[in-house]
């Protein structure tokens, strides 16, 4: 059992094991969610870039910037157990979703879209302008074990 929060300090990891511990993050940074794994996902301010960009962090890895570089502002909101990351960008001023899996960004959503959460199985759920979504990667299925 573990919790992520905010303080005065930054973000913070609390468990009944080890009780609460400052995590090693840039100033300006928030985390979101955490999965089952440990992994730690938000956004952060990037300095030398001007903007806040989305990050995942773990123990085992350290701190990741996921950009995206192209766009203005980047946040994620949820990471699922097979390490997909999802959240939103701005682009043109503009939202729209991205999925993150290991190194690699990419846009999942039109125009107006943010992704909210994921499954273990990389499949993210949220919303657009046309109301709620469900983005499935390519060669899963939404019935049966993934």
């Amino acid at each position: 059992e573990q919790v992520i929060g905010e303080s005065d300090f930054g973000p913070f990891l609390w468990s009944r094991e080890a009780g609460t511990s400052f995590l090693p993050f840039p100033p300006g940074s928030y985390a979101y969610a955490i999965s089952n794994s440990g992994v730690i996902v938000g956004t952060y301010w990037n300095a030398t870039r001007g903007k806040n960009q989305a990050y995942r962090w773990s123990r085992l890895t350290g701190f990741t910037d996921l950009g995206p570089d192209f766009a203005e502002y980047a946040l994620a909101w949820d990471v699922g157990d097979d390490g997909t990351v999802v959240g939103y960008m701005l682009i043109a001023g503009v939202p729209r979703a991205f999925a993150a899996k290991d190194s690699d960004v990419f846009e999942i959503g039109v125009d107006w879209s943010i992704a909210l959460g994921v499954n273990k199985c990389g499949i993210a759920s949220g919303f657009s302008n046309s109301g709620a979504v469900m983005w499935v990667p390519p060669g899963r299925s939404l019935s049966g074990a993934c």
